[in-house]
């Protein structure tokens, strides 16, 4: 609507203009050389008019003459890219369906119709990865470090390269070149503190846990759960070298990060026995105790009374005991110091205790030795070391990626990653039989306290 009113406006002016040159012809006389031209002011004007627009259109057409073959090279060159870029879609198409000879065969294409820029080099790299040519993958992606727009990109190839061939040095340094290139990049300090933890680089991860902090890539209470667990291990490497202040100083830093984590607790108490102060060793095991009983702590305990007679260490567990009295794992503490100190009307009383719902293989292999040492009767022993075969397995730690149980604690537990173990029972494949539950009843005589464990499990047990 606006742009009709705005022509009838110029039309209005152009008309308005004629009219007014009508209305006042004038006269023009021009004399030139023997010729004499005489006309109004608007034809004048009218012939200056043509002879300016037959002008304009003869220099148009001359210059498009002019400029037709450098438009038609530039719009060669547009259909090229064109077709190059489209190239470059299908092989990175290929690349993404496995398809390694059609990656191949559309990274040439695009090479030759784009003249070699930084993608047609990435496509050809990816290409050469999925054909299995590792020598090409690392020429092409050598070849885009020369380019600052590519090094990037070329790094991070030349490091899944590297990873994939398992030169964990030569990966360690290009994710540090990555990093220094790219501060902050999630990508980079996952990768970088993943290599340095696998090469037991626990003062290098740590730096890059705490970029990762600084970054907030991680929630607080995660980085300072993972620094932890790096300077457990920080002090397990520096006591093996044979520095003990300085080993006991980064077990308290452990330790205060995270007092929940087991090892952290671990090895402060080992730390602080081997600095000769076992009272606070002690301390630290029973506040631990406290929080969780676990089989690792009573490690250190025992390593704490060792020296002592075993009815006196029977009383130390015993004061212990009382930090977590209802654990399982307490039950079979106080079982365990009776059956050294003797005590077997208390080993059993504990080991029955331990055995609600039913008695773990921890438990039943306990029952064996009871068995032998204070009755010597092979027969009973083997009957509860069957029963251990059926029972429950005992807490192990469990890596969540794998599943695998080991024994000892790790901060990366043979090839899965870092911080993977979780303290739990096992997964196991269970047998379907009809076997009864194990009847737990007393067999003693009638002088002996009431709830000892029999000394054979029922007649129904397997064979």
């Amino acid at each position: 609507m606006l742009r009709a009113v705005l022509f009838f406006i110029k039309v209005a002016i152009i008309v308005a203009i004629a009219v007014w040159l009508a209305d006042r012809p004038g006269a023009v006389v021009i004399e030139w050389q023997g010729w004499v031209i005489e006309t109004t002011v608007g034809i004048l004007l009218a012939a200056v008019v043509t002879v300016a627009l037959i002008l304009t259109l003869f220099w148009g057409a001359i210059s498009a003459i002019r400029h037709a073959p450098g438009r038609y090279m530039r719009h060669r060159r547009l259909r090229r890219r064109e077709r190059g870029y489209r190239a470059l879609t299908l092989g990175m198409v290929a690349v993404a369906a496995g398809d390694a000879d059609e990656a191949r065969r559309q990274a040439r294409r695009a090479d030759g119709l784009l003249h070699d820029p930084p993608l047609t080099m990435l496509l050809a790299a990816q290409s050469a990865q999925l054909d299995g040519d590792s020598a090409a993958a690392r020429r092409y992606f050598t070849q885009m470090l020369d380019r600052p727009e590519t090094a990037f990109m070329g790094m991070r190839g030349l490091l899944v390269q590297a990873q994939r061939e398992g030169d964990l040095p030569r990966a360690i340094e290009l994710a540090e070149r990555a990093n220094r290139q790219r501060p902050g990049t999630r990508w980079v300090l996952e990768t970088l503190f993943d290599l340095q933890t696998r090469a037991g680089l626990w003062s290098e991860a740590e730096r890059t846990m705490e970029s990762i902090e600084k970054h907030r890539l991680l929630p607080k209470p995660e980085t300072r759960h993972k620094r932890a667990v790096l300077q457990v291990e920080r002090t397990r490497q520096i006591a093996r070298e044979g520095d003990g202040d300085r080993a006991l100083m980064i077990a308290q830093s452990a330790h205060k990060l995270d007092p929940e984590l087991v090892p952290a607790s671990v090895e402060l108490a080992r730390r602080q026995l081997a600095a000769g102060s076992p009272r606070k060793a002690e301390r630290t095991v029973f506040d631990a105790w406290k929080r969780g009983p676990h089989p690792a702590l009573l490690a250190v305990f025992r390593d704490i009374i060792a020296d002592l007679p075993p009815l006196e260490r029977y009383a130390r567990t015993q004061k212990l005991a009382g930090a977590n009295a209802d654990h399982r794992e307490t039950r079979i503490m106080l079982a365990e110091a009776a059956i050294e100190a003797e005590q077997w009307t208390e080993a059993r009383r504990h080991l029955r205790d331990a055995s609600q719902p039913e008695p773990s293989a921890r438990v039943c292999r306990l029952m064996a030795d009871v068995e032998m040492r204070e009755n010597n009767d092979p027969e009973a022993a083997r009957a509860w070391l069957e029963r251990a075969v059926e029972a429950e397995p005992d807490p192990a730690w469990v890596s969540r990626e794998s599943g695998v149980a080991l024994d000892e604690w790790s901060a990366v537990p043979g090839e899965d990653g870092f911080d993977t173990l979780e303290w739990r029972v096992p997964d196991r494949l269970r047998r379907i039989s009809q076997t009864q539950p194990l009847v737990l009843h007393d067999t003693v005589a009638a002088t002996e306290p009431a709830g000892a464990i029999d000394a054979k499990p029922a007649d129904n047990r397997p064979a």
